[in-house]
């Protein structure tokens, strides 16, 4: 079951086509998002959500109607702010440190030439100097 999981599972590199255009369409969903609202509110409004307030026994005016939508938006914002978002960045920064990140590539390359600079000087790491209690406070 974890071989055919690992299968199905495994992420292809398909270029940098297909991510563009999903890129885009994202960036461009807010405001084809943001439209429909302000077009589909209106008319649940007028059409059907009026009458239903007037059967429930309430009078609710339409900009008290915007009002709430807009109260919603807002919490329905914070939520995300609060929750998502940490979320959403933790996927992608491991998205990104795991797929072709050329960023990660030369920190690799620059590491391997650090490693040679401090064999050569024979100098310790920070870490092994502090095993060795070569480092002072100051230090630190």
């Amino acid at each position: 079951m974890s071989r055919i999981w690992t299968s199905i599972s495994k992420q292809e590199d398909t270029g940098l086509g297909w991510g563009r255009i999903k890129q885009i369409m994202a960036q461009l969903s807010l405001y084809v998002a943001v439209l429909n609202l302000f077009m589909l509110a209106p008319t649940a409004y007028h059409t059907t959500l009026k009458q239903w307030f007037v059967i429930k026994g309430y009078e609710i005016p339409f900009w008290m109607f915007m009002v709430g939508i807009l109260i919603l938006l807002l919490i329905i914002s914070l939520i995300e702010h609060k929750y998502s978002i940490p979320s959403f960045f933790k996927h992608w920064n491991e998205q990104f440190y795991s797929h072709g990140n050329q960023l990660r590539s030369d920190i690799e390359e620059q590491n391997k030439k650090l490693d040679l600079i401090m064999k050569e000087l024979k100098i310790a790491y920070r870490d092994e100097a502090e095993d060795k209690g070569l480092l002072g406070k100051q230090d630190m």
